[in-house]
């Protein structure tokens, strides 16, 4: 688990306003603007693209994240791109961005947030 990047990305999620937060889709270009949900703004982030984590609109409307790990000549996307970028298993993965094992109705960056730094403290 790179512990980092984990607090990092908590961090960030803070300052993202709920209406521009989405836990349903990686990313999408809408009239209002951009929503995203939190993997989404994490290849948004600038220090994590330099990274080489990106949220891609080759699609224009919907984004895609995705990884290029150069170290390992390596590609992924989405929920592996996060698995690769965090160093998180498949499990810890959903628990952070799979929005059906959250009990709330409506997911917001700072439970997000909470739930990362949950995780850190074990």
């Amino acid at each position: 688990m790179n512990k980092r990047r984990l607090q990092r990305l908590a961090t960030m999620l803070c300052e993202v306003p709920i209406n521009k937060f989405n836990m349903d889709h990686w990313a999408k270009k809408q009239n209002c603007g951009t929503t995203a949900c939190a993997l989404g703004y994490a290849g948004m982030f600038k220090p994590f693209r330099k990274a080489g984590l990106v949220t891609d609109f080759r699609d224009e409307q919907d984004g895609t994240v995705v990884f290029t790990d150069k170290r390992r000549n390596e590609v992924t996307y989405n929920g592996r791109a996060a698995q690769m970028f965090f160093d998180l298993s498949h499990e810890e993965v959903n628990e952070i961005f799979m929005p059906s094992l959250y009990d709330v109705v409506r997911i917001t960056p700072k439970i997000v947030a909470r739930r990362i730094r949950k995780m850190l403290d074990r």
